[in-house]
């Protein structure tokens, strides 16, 4: 048994792919175990809820498990191991548009239910730019779709133009627009609201008259 294993543990993503195609539900469960973290991330990132992330996750790999026989093998370049990883993206990234497509809600972001609960539990070194990631997340829920989901794969999830462009099915221009805006606009939002805590901050150190 511990033979089996070692042999899996050295398979690549591809192989297991085409293994997975052929129905091997070893193969399968090894794919899960290896990229379960980096899938689940990376939808928590885009839908901010624990339970949502874990759901559409849990059906990403199932859905992958069905497509498998769908994987173009003749594209496969050894020496890029995103590619399977990247493929696992675009099953999670539509499952999670129908999602809440059906829910008819706007997804949340981790600013909400995560760097609340930790905020209290962070060193006091760290607090301000857990503040400064507070609100980046609070205005990207603000973002057209497209704008914010481009700028989580290139800044959170760290994918090439090309990769981006693949996933979300756009042209590499149309990457490159929608990123230029959606940091302009984090740009001025953030701007704005540095400009609003200092009047704020010097309205409360004004002394006050003393009043008859």
């Amino acid at each position: 048994m511990v033979r089996v294993l070692r042999y899996m543990e050295k398979k690549d993503d591809y192989q297991l792919i085409l293994e997975i195609s052929q129905g091997n539900k070893d193969s399968w469960g090894l794919l899960y175990e290896k990229n379960f973290k980096a899938v689940f991330f990376y939808l928590l990132h885009l839908c901010g809820h624990y339970e949502d992330a874990c759901e559409i996750c849990q059906n990403t790999f199932l859905t992958a498990f069905e497509k498998a026989k769908d994987f173009d093998m003749t594209k496969v370049d050894r020496g890029n191991e995103k590619q399977v990883v990247n493929w696992l993206y675009g099953i999670a990234y539509n499952l999670y548009r129908n999602y809440y497509r059906k829910k008819r809600i706007p997804s949340g972001l981790p600013s909400q239910e995560i760097a609340g609960e930790q905020r209290n539990s962070l060193p006091q070194a760290h607090l301000e730019n857990q503040e400064l990631l507070e609100q980046i997340y609070e205005i990207l829920e603000k973002m057209p779709w497209k704008w914010r989901d481009v700028f989580i794969l290139r800044n959170f999830e760290n994918l090439a133009y090309q990769e981006i462009s693949g996933l979300l099915k756009i042209s590499m221009s149309d990457v490159k627009v929608s990123l230029f805006r959606a940091r302009s606009m984090l740009q001025k939002e953030l701007h704005k609201k540095m400009l609003k805590e200092t009047r704020t901050d010097n309205s409360e150190s004004k002394p006050k008259g003393n009043h008859p």
